[in-house]
């Protein structure tokens, strides 16, 4: 039979994977078996009915003592002897199910139904199981939907129910669709409304699955149809699991099956008994890896889903714990905050010189409004400030077109995230009546869309939780849009239609706004602007027209307002070279040897710029100047000719 501690280390490992806290000899079958399956087929089905029974748990698997017991035959190598020993020990500890709930369970399903143990340790979940008992109670029990985020305990609750219905005897039988070929999927649910007992719950868990939810043409119709039966049998009672994202999938393939059940959604955790739990599921871990975790790690493990991750808490947390101990057993150490694989909101820290300095090499112009957004996220990026909860920082930039709102915005996301693609952006001009909330939230089932949420605020947030929002020309948007952002500003947090919850708080929001832009104009300054005195005059009055147009408890919520002026002749002519200092570079990478002499520059800088638009053509005319003419010439070396408002190229 080969090393006696190997063999001991695959049934623990056996334990692990089924999730038992102790080694028994059941486990030793399974794993035997598979070295001798003749010598073991006839204890197989005995084997796997016994594990069924145990109680899933994250404990360290340890050794039993009737395993022990079995050590002198397992090393004598008499495989009859062993086979013998254990199909007697495996029926001395695993007593039939009383009260006439005994059945057999075919042994081709017998991986994935089971009889689901009895556990009452499960914490934090009496409430949703009184819902669902509420329903199959009933002198005709109404079948159950239970919805809930992935990770977030949705299978424990059949163990917590099984614990409430033990004394009555009453048996749950869950269908692991996850585990169950697709081939068999549809027959492991018809086989246990066939043969389990008339009072038994059946628990149909990761139903998406047997579904074919999770892919783009899934064939539903056939288990639907057995589904039906369980509607119509006296007395039938069945829980059917499905996670939150695929909710409205289902509801598109059949809005009538959906109404026939009754909806039990599983909320998060409170934070007290999420906390007691990874605290105990610590514990364990660290005793099996052989590796202390301290609170630290604890609590860094706890952070909030990120980009990337699986599911949600506790789910998550414990995979992390996983993770870290993991790490720290293979340099003989404790587990520290590092070895948890999240990035550590309390780590980050900005440099408000640094950050203004980054965002002044792309804005121009707008140094007061840099040093004050720099300022403001050095407090909230290091969780300084006393509302750690709201969004990183809430800004609202208002002031004329083409000034550099937006710009700033995309330099953000840069500076902070290192990348374009932190930037959402939300043309809040599309949101210009009540029913454009969907595009946030999503909208009823029934209508367009609402099976595809991909396109909504919540999912895009839940997919880079750590970005720069813009919302702009927020002053365009219906004021309903206005109610939903209010909720995210204050709480840092928004729940779809799904029931998916987006984290904000490590979020920027940037809303920009031309209200009071005719400010300037009316003055003859949108263009360029020489005198700071009047710039400030122009300043407060945007201010005050602000206060004026928006609900005070929109403006409430924002950290800072800042108003953008108009440019100076002197920014004007900056940008021009920086953005001619842009393609000159990319000519260069393709061969052409090209100088951008100072009469170019004046002449990007005259056209790129209007009294309506600001800077905003600035790229456009350094295209049609620069690139376009180039575009039709070899590589090479070139001079511009600048004529009037028109430029040719020569060889230099």
């Amino acid at each position: 039979m080969g090393d006696l501690t190997g063999l001991l280390d695959d049934a623990r490992a056996e334990a692990k994977r089924r999730g038992h806290g102790s080694v028994v000899p059941a486990h030793l079958a399974i794993v035997l078996h598979e070295r001798h399956p003749q010598e073991l087929a006839s204890i197989l089905p005995a084997a796997e009915a016994a594990l069924a029974r145990l109680p899933v748990t994250y404990d360290s698997p340890d050794l039993r003592a009737d395993v022990v017991a079995l050590e002198p035959l397992l090393k004598s190598g008499d495989i009859d002897a062993v086979a013998a020993a254990l199909s007697h020990a495996i029926s001395e500890s695993t007593p039939e199910p009383s009260d006439g709930t005994a059945f057999a369970i075919p042994e081709v399903l017998s991986d994935s139904v089971r009889i689901v143990p009895p556990d009452d340790s499960i914490v934090g979940r009496s409430a949703t199981v009184d819902a669902i008992l509420d329903h199959l109670d009933r002198k005709q029990p109404t079948p159950v939907l239970l919805v809930g985020e992935e990770g977030s305990g949705r299978t424990a609750i059949a163990s917590a129910l099984a614990g409430s219905l033990a004394a009555r005897g009453i048996p749950v039988v869950r269908i692991d669709n996850a585990r169950t070929p697709g081939e068999r999927q549809l027959s492991a649910l018809t086989e246990m409304l066939r043969l389990a007992p008339g009072n038994a719950v059946i628990f149909a868990d990761d139903i998406e699955i047997a579904l074919g939810l999770g892919f783009a043409g899934g064939v539903a119709g056939a288990y639907i149809a057995a589904l039906r039966p369980a509607f119509e049998q006296e007395g039938q009672r069945i829980v059917v699991v499905i996670p939150t994202d695929y909710l409205p999938r289902l509801q598109g393939t059949d809005r009538e099956l959906v109404d026939e059940f009754a909806r039990v959604k599983l909320p998060p955790l409170p934070d007290d008994v999420l906390r007691s739990i990874i605290d105990a599921r610590a514990a364990d871990i660290g005793a099996f890896h052989g590796v202390a975790i301290d609170a630290a790690t604890i609590e860094a493990a706890l952070a909030p889903a990120q980009d990337g991750d699986l599911g949600t808490h506790p789910a998550l947390a414990i995979r992390r714990l996983d993770i870290a101990a993991t790490r720290a057993a293979r340099h003989s150490r404790a587990a520290t905050p590092e070895d948890v694989p999240v990035i550590r909101s309390t780590e980050r820290r900005v440099d408000p010189k640094a950050l203004a300095l980054a965002l002044r090499e792309q804005i121009v112009g707008q140094d007061a409004a840099i040093d004050t957004v720099a300022g403001r996220l050095a407090v909230t990026v290091a969780q300084l400030d006393l509302n750690p909860h709201r969004p990183d920082g809430v800004f609202l930039f208002a002031g004329p077109t083409g000034v550099g709102k937006t710009a700033l915005a995309l330099a953000m996301a840069r500076a902070l995230f290192g990348s374009d693609g932190s930037l959402v952006r939300i043309d809040m001009s599309e949101l210009h009546s009540e029913h454009t909330v969907a595009k946030l939230v999503g909208s009823p089932p029934g209508y367009v869309g609402h099976d595809d949420p991909s396109g909504w605020l919540t999912t895009q947030i839940r997919s880079t939780p750590r970005c720069v929002l813009l919302l702009d020309e927020i002053e365009k948007a219906d004021p309903q849009v206005w109610n939903t952002f209010l909720q995210v500003f204050d709480a840092g947090r928004l729940t779809d239609l799904r029931g998916a919850t987006a984290d904000f708080r490590e979020v920027v929001i940037v809303m920009t706004t031309n209200l009071g832009a005719e400010t300037f104009s009316d003055k003859g300054a949108i263009g360029f602007v020489d005198n700071p005195g009047s710039a400030a005059a122009d300043t407060s009055t945007v201010r005050e027209i602000l206060r004026r147009t928006m609900r005070p408890e929109l403006l409430n919520r924002i950290d800072e307002i800042l108003v953008f002026t108009p440019l100076s002749p002197e920014a004007v002519t900056e940008i021009a070279r920086m953005r001619t200092a842009d393609a000159l570079a990319v000519l260069r990478e393709r061969g052409y040897q090209v100088e951008a002499s100072q009469d170019l520059l004046d002449l990007i800088a005259r056209i790129g710029f209007s009294r309506e638009y600001g800077a905003r053509e600035m790229l456009r005319t350094v295209e049609r100047l620069v690139l376009q003419p180039l575009a039709a010439l070899p590589a090479g070396a070139y001079r511009a000719i600048v004529t009037g408002d028109s430029a040719t190229w020569q060889a230099a």
